[in-house]
């Protein structure tokens, strides 16, 4: 009882060390069927820009002792466990695109409610579970939604991989 005590102590008194982060990589990077389609229709596209994010952060905020990984937006659960183990009183940033936008809403929503989070940027997020538009949780302090604007115009590669998404 007493070791118990002394632990919650501690973790009540601990003393922040870094910065932590969170990114979720959108469609093509998890495991589902429809994952495999967008592979084939975006190869080499798939999570390549928040693996960058991720490395430019690491090396930025080096001396903050930075503290973070990439995850498929369909491993809200294992980015769960992961922020679990890290320091409670650390800054964390939480970020995700298309699907992973979906996922890093979740993972605020569902599966860190009593963490707080310092920001939360959910880019071009696919709103599946959110047609309506985004309600920000409550553990998120900060958050920033950018959007595809439908007029701006898709990339040459939008209208064959929208094809193989109506005929698999």
């Amino acid at each position: 009882a007493l070791f118990m005590v002394l632990a919650t102590a501690t973790a009540a008194y601990a003393v922040p060390t870094g910065l932590d982060y969170v990114f979720f990589t959108g469609l093509g990077t998890g495991s589902s069927p429809l994952d495999h389609i967008a592979n084939a229709s975006f190869q080499g596209k798939s999570g390549e820009g928040l693996q960058s994010l991720a490395q430019e952060f690491d090396a930025t905020f080096a001396a903050q002792h930075v503290s973070g990984r990439v995850f498929p937006w369909d491993q809200e659960s294992a980015a769960a466990d992961f922020v679990r183990s890290l320091n409670r009183l650390d800054e964390l940033v939480v970020v995700g695109h298309s699907f992973g936008g979906d996922s890093a809403l979740e993972f605020a929503n569902t599966l860190t409610p009593g963490r707080p989070i310092d920001l939360l940027v959910t880019l071009d997020a696919a709103c599946v579970l959110c047609p309506g538009g985004t309600v920000k949780p409550a553990n998120v302090l900060q958050e920033v939604e950018l959007y595809h604007t439908p007029n701006a115009g898709d990339s040459p590669l939008v209208p064959p991989f929208l094809e193989r998404l109506s005929n698999p």
